[in-house]
């Protein structure tokens, strides 16, 4: 099963071509799948009787598509496919090769440019003195610290987490963080909550999550993170590690709270995904054109090793010719001893008859071995073999 990735401009399209039942259809999902997809990305749906008019020929006007927000994606995964689908078959280094080079990215505007974009986009943002607009996100860390209380007050020894927002400071970081996930919302991000002991929340938009922890300052941590003659009494980092956070690259510290705190909060997390993601299409770049490179390195270590390869096997093919001549040019040689041999020895045949030596059995058996290992005596079809040894039969063998 292949993924389905839509843009909210054909969502919108094919939501208001044909029935959310005939689109789900389509991509083999439910209509309420489709149906929240819709609501996510923002994208109007026709109401109950407009399919009803257009069958009946009345004229029913469709709703216009809404600008994205600014932390909203313009893609749409209408279906994930299955991790154990079929994997595409790995390149060939000839195809790697073949394919275009790739041009360095570039972007549209340096990232001080897009950062004053974001800040205006953002705009005022303002942190209530009251608790409006609870966000569930904050129902929830509410909840917990109740619980929390809760557990102090039925335990005498109590070792579990203490509440983090029954102090007045608390108090003044749950608004902040009210503001910061409702501002957020606006801006079409979402937000999770996740953790048992010790709640963790995240920052979600087009480019993935961001994890970070806001948190009223024990005493020892505020002492330890002190950098100026006032106390610091909040304490942030872009971490999913709650504890010591002062330790954390990210970290900075807080004496109040105000909207211009959570603005600069939002404009630097998007910033920050805007920076990983052109260093991420840098390295990208980079790693295509290692790539490329290997894979031309490779194919001509290739192209090498097999000249290298055919250079070896044409040394071994001529010091297997020369020895196959050798060794026939040897039998000649040996041939015509051995038949000098069997001359020298027939002028003494009668003395060595009379000790009773058979000399014309050994004669005979010493000319036919004299023959056989002489190439002058063999037949054609013995000297074709012997020939055939040679390997020129073969077009590559020179």
């Amino acid at each position: 099963m292949a993924d389905i990735i839509v843009t909210r401009e054909e969502l919108y399209d094919l939501i208001w071509t044909k029935p959310v039942t005939q689109v789900a259809k389509d991509f083999g999902v439910s209509d309420v799948w489709i149906s929240k997809a819709c609501t996510k990305a923002r994208i109007p749906r026709p109401n109950r009787g407009y399919w009803a008019k257009l069958q009946s020929g009345k004229k029913s006007d469709r709703a216009s598509l809404p600008a994205s927000l600014l932390l909203q994606s313009d893609l749409i995964q209408i279906r994930q496919g299955s991790r154990y689908g079929t994997v595409e078959p790995r390149p060939t280094d000839e195809e790697i090769v073949a394919t275009p080079e790739p041009s360095p990215p570039v972007f549209d505007e340096s990232i001080e440019d897009f950062t004053r974009r974001i800040s205006d986009a953002v705009g005022v943002v303002r942190m209530s003195t009251t608790m409006r607009d609870m966000h569930p996100a904050i129902s929830r860390a509410l909840e917990e610290d109740e619980r929390r209380k809760e557990a102090q007050r039925n335990s005498r020894w109590h070792t579990g987490p203490n509440p983090e927002y029954d102090t007045p400071a608390g108090q003044r970081l749950i608004l902040a963080l009210n503001c910061l996930f409702n501002a957020w919302e606006r801006l079409g991000g979402e937000i999770d909550v996740g953790g048992t002991r010790h709640l963790r929340f995240r920052l979600g938009m087009y480019s993935g999550w961001e994890n970070f922890v806001f948190k009223v300052l024990e005493k020892f941590e505020a002492e330890a993170t002190r950098k100026t003659t006032h106390k610091p009494v909040y304490g942030f980092a872009w971490t999913y590690e709650s504890w010591q956070i002062f330790r954390q690259p990210t970290y900075r510290s807080y004496e109040t709270l105000s909207g211009e705190v959570i603005k600069a909060l939002i404009v630097e997390v998007i910033v920050r995904n805007e920076e990983s993601y052109r260093a991420s299409q840098k390295r990208w770049y980079e790693w295509d054109l290692s790539k490329r490179r290997d894979a031309a390195k490779r194919i001509e270590k290739r192209k090498a090793d097999e000249i290298e390869r055919i250079r070896r096997e044409k040394e071994e093919l001529l010091s297997l010719r020369v020895q196959h001549l050798d060794s026939a040019i040897a039998g000649v040689r040996k041939a015509n001893e051995i038949r000098q041999l069997i001359s020298s020895l027939a002028n003494r045949r009668i003395e060595l008859e009379q000790n009773g030596t058979n000399f014309e059995r050994w004669k005979a058996w010493a000319s036919n071995y004299a023959d056989s290992i002489d190439i002058y005596s063999w037949d054609s079809n013995n000297v074709s073999e012997w020939i055939a040894g040679f390997s020129f039969d073969d077009a590559n063998n020179e």
